[in-house]
Formats: C-alpha cells, sequence, structure tokens
C-alpha cells in the first residue's frame, strides 16, 4: 500500500544570521531555525518545542542536523555556501527570469549529473 501526500515547504536563508526551513502536510508541520547560536525545532502538530545551543556556519550546522540527528531540510544542497557555481547560475536564471531557455539550461544541467545510465549488458 502507497500513502501519497502533499506538503509544502519554504526556507529563508541569510548567510550571516542563519536559516528557516518550514514543512507542512495532512500528517507533520514542523520548523526547524538557527539563528547562529542556538537550534530550533517546533512540532505544530506534535506541540513540540526544542533549543539545542549549537554553533558554526549554517553549512556546519545543516551537516549536524540531518547527518547526527536526522532532520528533514528540504532543498539544503541548494543553500550550502560552495553550491556548484554552474547550478546556482541556472537555478538563479530561473527564478530571476533572465531569459527564455533558462529552464531548459537547468533541465539539461539535471540531466548531465543525474545517475548515469545502465548500460544494455545489466
Amino acid at each position: 500500500m502507497k500513502i501519497r501526500t502533499l506538503r509544502e515547504g519554504s526556507v529563508i536563508l541569510s548567510r550571516s544570521q542563519g536559516f528557516k526551513f518550514s514543512r507542512s502536510g495532512a500528517l507533520v508541520s514542523q520548523q526547524v531555525a538557527y539563528d547562529g547560536k542556538n537550534v530550533y525545532g517546533i512540532g505544530d502538530k506534535s506541540k513540540v518545542f526544542v533549543s539545542v545551543p549549537i554553533s558554526g556556519t549554517n553549512d556546519e550546522v545543516m551537516d549536524v542536523l540531518t547527518e547526527e540527528a536526522g532532520a528533514y531540510l528540504p532543498g539544503r544542497d541548494l543553500f550550502y555556501e560552495d553550491v556548484a557555481e554552474d547550478l546556482k547560475k541556472c537555478i538563479e536564471d530561473v527564478l530571476f527570469n533572465t531569459d527564455a531557455s533558462a529552464t531548459d539550461r537547468l533541465i539539461a544541467f539535471a540531466h548531465g549529473v543525474g545517475p548515469e545510465e545502465k548500460s544494455a549488458a545489466e
């Protein structure tokens, strides 16, 4: 049996002041925020609030949250300081609608970095 749910999320990022990831849907409504000194977790439906002192760059804190705490931060790969410049340029061109071919270039980029196709012998 498969259960499908619709979720929506948002991200607010400030390189100097932290970040906030939010997601909500039928089963979950939560927020994870970092202000440079503490990480805050809020589970609206589960009525949970957590505050943990932590320091580091946004990148370091996102790594700790996902790798050690098991947090789900949607789209976090796009918010690292050293995100691939080519990918960053493609995304910015789509977001800011710089030209008519921006979406096609982003799709072509995604196909170029996706999983390699399996050979016919496999």
